[in-house]
């Protein structure tokens, strides 16, 4: 199975564990994208609290249909709420790796 490896700073880290927060979110085929999405949200949350405070980007490696779904959630989530203009701009982010990275 294809790895996919998403290079993201601290900061974006944190912002990711918040937009993964609304995995619940009322969306079509939400259950689909919580089955995949959960194993994906604990590797980030476990990434953040074991992070050292860092400007650094740092390497998370994740399967190729994670990558797919995490790419669908995060257009969908950015769409349909408001974020502040620092947490648009990381979802924003991490999204074009992500559609670089797929295409």
């Amino acid at each position: 199975m294809d790895l996919v490896k998403l290079k993201i700073t601290l900061s974006q880290l944190e912002v990711l564990n918040q937009v993964f927060s609304h995995l619940n979110y009322h969306i079509q085929d939400a259950k689909v994208l919580r089955s995949i999405l959960l194993p994906v949200a604990i590797k980030l949350a476990t990434k953040a609290v074991n992070a050292k405070p860092s400007k650094k980007t740092f390497k998370i490696s994740i399967k190729y249909h994670e990558a797919y779904y995490m790419h669908r959630f995060l257009s969908i989530y950015f769409d349909a709420t408001s974020l502040g203009e620092y947490q648009k701009n990381a979802v924003r982010s991490i999204y074009n790796q992500l559609d670089q990275i797929l295409a």
